[in-house]
């Protein structure tokens, strides 16, 4: 009996603990259309954060799929960095080119507070549709933000 004690005495004092250290989170769910021509094509949906150098929140699973495209993209984060919002930057990465080819076609969305900016601490549900991709190719640089 004094032994059950102590086991759950040392598990409530370690639950207590661990939830200390618990950071805030920020969800983002970004989901939409993907217009290309093509009746078959590969694409991922990458979402991109800048801070000090631009790190990748998530990404899909490579899709190789028939019309219409479209995607969903769940990503979560600690929210560690310094700074009251991330910016943010979606980017595709497809063969809807004419001779097949992979290219990478990034934009910053559109948000109330301005091009990719998102409030850290909360959670963003955002319908992004990608415009016609066909041989569209843009590279994010810290120059887009």
């Amino acid at each position: 009996m004094a032994r059950l004690s102590c086991l759950l005495v040392t598990l409530a004092v370690c639950f207590l603990f661990s939830n200390v250290h618990a950071r805030p989170m920020t969800h983002f769910h970004f989901y939409g259309k993907i217009e290309c021509p093509k009746d078959v094509m590969r694409y991922q949906i990458y979402a991109r954060d800048n801070d000090w150098s631009i790190d990748e929140l998530g990404k899909t699973p490579y899709r190789v799929a028939r019309k219409p495209y479209s995607y969903d993209l769940k990503v979560s984060t600690d929210s560690s960095e310094a700074g009251a919002f991330y910016e943010v930057a979606l980017v595709i990465s497809h063969n809807c080119t004419d001779d097949g080819s992979n290219k990478y076609y990034g934009f910053l969305p559109p948000t109330p507070d301005g091009p990719g900016r998102f409030d850290k601490f909360k959670d963003h549900v955002l319908k992004v549709n990608f415009p016609n991709i066909l041989n569209a190719e843009h590279e994010i640089t810290k120059n887009d933000w």
